[in-house]
């Protein structure tokens, strides 16, 4: 057998979760079209120069990698997009946009986000794995993702070993999702590849 036997278990249970989650799309469609619809109505530098919305993105640990690559991807398409903890964050106001990936929806951070930003002109967003959340519930939009049985395997010594570790199920599909909704809006915003390097960072790269 293989000395990589677990590694390649691992790979395996991850693309059943990835694949899992592509029932999603299907499943909850209306509530992605709204999801991505309130996204769209934000200002945006390629169709106006009004300086109108924000889009704030937060999560929590691993999820909050998620939150960056689909803030990062959001910049790319011309929204103005900030993550929380930044320095250079300037305050929410009335008309933004806060988008929250959060699996359990229940964490100190994420909760306190969005009791400070109760704002009557705040559309609140999440991608969330667990649709009976305080987060899910308070949400304009939302899109639920919900983790597979955690598999495992015993080792030699009796131990049981998760093949996917610690909600990474949820992160890794959120990650996907979150990209394949990308292609969905770069279509609506009639946008391709070569736009969004208009937008990519070149400077970094040369420090």
């Amino acid at each position: 057998m293989s000395e990589l036997k677990y590694m390649d278990l691992s790979f395996d249970e991850i693309l059943k979760n990835i694949n899992e989650s592509k029932s999603v799309i299907k499943n909850q469609e209306e509530s992605i079209l709204h999801f991505m619809n309130i996204i769209l109505e934000a200002s945006n530098k390629r169709v106006t120069s009004k300086r109108e919305t924000t889009i704030f993105l937060a999560g929590a640990g691993r999820s909050g990698f998620v939150a960056k690559s689909f803030a990062m991807r959001l910049m790319h398409l011309g929204f103005y997009v900030y993550v929380f903890n930044e320095s250079i964050l300037p305050s929410v106001r009335d008309g933004d946009i806060i988008i929250i990936i959060s699996k359990s929806g229940k964490s100190n951070s994420i909760t306190q986000i969005v009791e400070d930003s109760q704002m009557d002109d705040v559309k609140l967003l999440t991608v969330c794995g667990d649709a009976q959340s305080d987060l899910a519930q308070t949400a304009d939009a939302k899109i639920i993702i919900e983790s597979l049985k955690q598999e495992s395997v015993s080792l030699d010594d009796g131990k049981s070993l998760e093949l996917i570790l610690m909600g990474s199920g949820f992160e890794i599909s959120a990650l996907v999702l979150l990209d394949a909704l990308v292609t969905q809006l770069m279509a609506k915003l009639n946008l391709c590849e070569q736009d969004l390097k208009d937008y990519h960072d070149v400077l970094s790269s040369s420090i």
